[in-house]
């Protein structure tokens, strides 16, 4: 097989090519999704001094060539021939991966693989590479002595009906839910469901879930704010980071909004893709824990999936908590990986 490379400095240079391969690949995460990741793209340097780098590899044939896989990449305009590169996404989001074509298999994957190495001849480093991938059997296989560190990952799999699904889970948690209902019934809390699927169609719905998210990184960090002051910081998550305006303007955004006595007690922010959504925000107003809010958020979440969309399964992504098991949370993994210079 006769392949080909190319590189690229502008993401929208390859968006034909890249919606063709993810929208054919059922197996790439909605954080592959091309306008995600062009969301997070700085066309120029970003604060580390790094810049982005597009390969795309091809397969000539008799009648053209043929797209098999884009790597998207970092480098630093300093240390390149140091450092290497570095797989685009791994620290942008909760998982990254090379796109490439659903037909590809191991031994082409691992083809173009090489093929790339020698092309950059220098070091690459993976953060948290999809251990489901294709991408990652070919590098095992490549590489079978390599170091790796693996990171955990739960997902809810897919479900039917809702009380099957809770009638599954463990008789310790299947209790807590009870509790949790017979708490608000007994205190008469009022409790409600908001969402919106996309986003968009609720956008003060998308900010009572950002603040409420604020409030929870300003609480898990410590601080009393993070950028000076909480509105600072609210400023700057509504308005310039990347993530947050894939979460509000993407088609496949879903914003959950949980809310005991109109106070918003739990938000879920996700991407959908085929049957499931993945979140890579979920925040819970400890002031609420006492009704247990964030297995009612997950509950109630579900059971609107499952009533009214085609959507039936929830990624909780990144993070071995203990909730996210006694939810029926099932284990999958990603890897930190380094691959030495070739030359």
């Amino acid at each position: 097989m006769k392949l080909r490379i190319e590189r690229f400095f502008n993401i929208r240079k390859i968006k034909d090519i890249w919606l063709k391969l993810y929208e054919h690949n059922p197996k790439l995460s909605p954080l592959q999704n091309y306008h995600y990741v062009a969301n997070y793209c700085n066309l120029g340097l970003d604060k580390r001094g790094r810049y982005n780098v597009f390969y795309v590899l091809y397969q000539e044939e008799e009648n053209g060539i043929q797209p098999l896989m884009i790597c998207p990449l970092s480098t630093s305009i300093l240390f390149r021939k140091s450092r290497g590169y570095e797989v685009l996404g791994g620290r942008e989001s909760d998982i990254s991966n090379f796109i490439y074509s659903e037909a590809l298999d191991v031994d082409t994957a691992k083809q173009c693989i090489e093929f790339l190495l020698e092309h950059i001849g220098t070091p690459l480093r993976f953060r948290r590479l999809d251990g489901s991938s294709l991408i990652f059997k070919a590098l095992e296989s490549l590489y079978p002595n390599l170091e790796m560190t693996k990171q955990t990952y739960l997902k809810i799999p897919n479900q039917s009906d809702i009380d099957e699904y809770i009638a599954g889970l463990s008789k310790s948690t299947r209790q807590n839910i009870r509790t949790a209902y017979n708490r608000m019934n007994r205190d008469e809390i009022k409790f409600s469901l908001e969402i919106a699927y996309p986003t968009s169609k609720n956008i003060k719905l998308y900010e009572d879930g950002l603040s409420a998210y604020v409030d929870r990184q300003i609480q898990f960090y410590k601080k009393s704010t993070i950028l000076g002051s909480k509105a600072l910081t609210y400023l700057y998550y509504k308005t310039f980071d990347s993530e947050s305006k894939s979460l509000k303007d993407l088609s496949n955004s879903f914003t959950a909004v949980l809310k005991l006595n109109d106070k918003t007690a739990g938000v879920m922010m996700a991407f959908s893709k085929d049957n499931f959504i993945v979140v890579p925000r979920l925040a819970i107003d400890s002031s609420f824990n006492f009704y247990s809010p964030g297995v009612i958020l997950i509950v109630e979440t579900l059971r609107y999936m499952l009533a009214q969309t085609e959507l039936n399964s929830i990624d909780l992504s990144l993070g071995n908590e203990k909730y996210k098991y006694s939810m029926g949370g099932e284990e999958y993994f990603a890897y930190d990986l380094f691959i030495p210079n070739q030359r």
